[in-house]
């Protein structure tokens, strides 16, 4: 079983992904996905790749190895392998100031149909290998919780 959590029970300073055996519930691995982003970027925003990243969705392809991730707090989708813990791209607006730096050039993905993540949910890459999410559409990282307009009030039931 895999499951997405912090190192810490409540109010996490990083995101990892947990797998667990099945049989006794014991942790088998985890993957830090914050260390993840260090490694590439060390000047990357430790809270944002804390509790305001909203890890909210995540996704394993148990043939080809990735594990595809939603930071929803920062307008992102990315893929590492699993086994070795390695980025192999971000989705990400080419605006978003968060991945500005040289070092994601090699990382990022270009847009060939739809949109960039928006506030995305429910990462997952299809059978003829496109990158799926459902789109909430609207800035997490600029919303409101930052500071930002509050675009969510705004929807009617």
């Amino acid at each position: 079983y895999l499951a997405a959590g912090g190192l810490r029970g409540i109010y996490i300073t990083e995101q990892v992904v947990y797998e667990m055996n099945p049989k006794n519930g014991n942790t088998t691995k985890v993957v830090n996905l914050s260390k993840i982003f260090k490694k590439i970027d060390p000047s990357f925003p430790d809270n944002l790749l804390a509790q305001k990243a909203i890890r909210n969705g995540f996704y394993l392809d148990e043939e080809t190895r990735d594990l595809v991730v939603s930071f929803r707090g920062i307008d992102a989708v990315f893929c590492i392998n699993y086994d070795t813990e390695e980025m192999k791209w971000v989705f990400t607006d080419p605006a978003n100031e968060l991945f500005q730096s040289t070092v994601w050039d090699n990382y990022k993905l270009e847009l060939v149909s739809g949109r960039y993540p928006l506030g995305q949910h429910s990462p997952q890459i299809t059978e003829e290998g496109y990158i799926a999410f459902f789109n909430n559409g609207y800035n997490r990282y600029h919303g409101f919780e930052n500071g930002g307009e509050d675009y969510v009030i705004k929807y009617k039931e």
